[in-house]
């Protein structure tokens, strides 16, 4: 009989240090920041100041928008940066260079797609849709 294990198979690994909780944390503050400026109607529900002939309400937006790729951007290399060292490889170490990969075993049969016949039977009958039935023009009534 399996002895059961101590740790769950898809556990998240437990060497998490300090820094990474700060990297998330700031992630965090900075997509809150930044969603907060653009849905928080009461922050830009005005007409003035204007810039030129836009309403603050226009600007104010359209400013938002090349500060909300950058900003995600920085979140993106955090979560990178917060991330890096922490994940363990899914199969195990990567094989020594010069190391044959495994072929398939004789015992896996091959995978077929949904039209491929099974072995020892024969392919479907290539069958044409039948025609579509012709348009009946009604007679013209005699003109007089």
């Amino acid at each position: 009989m399996a002895q059961p294990r101590s740790e769950h198979t898809h556990a998240r690994p437990r060497t998490r240090s300090r820094t990474n909780w700060i990297y998330w944390t700031l992630i965090a503050v900075l997509l809150a920041a930044v969603l907060i400026g653009t849905i928080w109607v009461p922050i830009y529900n005005r007409t003035t100041p204007t810039l030129g002939s836009f309403p603050f309400f226009y600007w104010y937006q359209l400013l938002w928008v090349p500060i909300v790729a950058l900003v995600s951007w920085c979140a993106y290399a955090l979560s990178r940066r917060a991330q890096r060292g922490t994940r363990p490889t899914p199969n195990g170490p990567p094989p020594a260079p010069g190391t044959p990969l495994s072929a398939p075993t004789a015992t896996e049969p091959p995978r077929r797609g949904p039209a491929e016949p099974g072995p020892g039977q024969q392919p479907p009958a290539a069958t044409e849709p039948p025609p579509l039935p012709k348009r009946q023009i009604p007679p013209r009534p005699e003109e007089n």
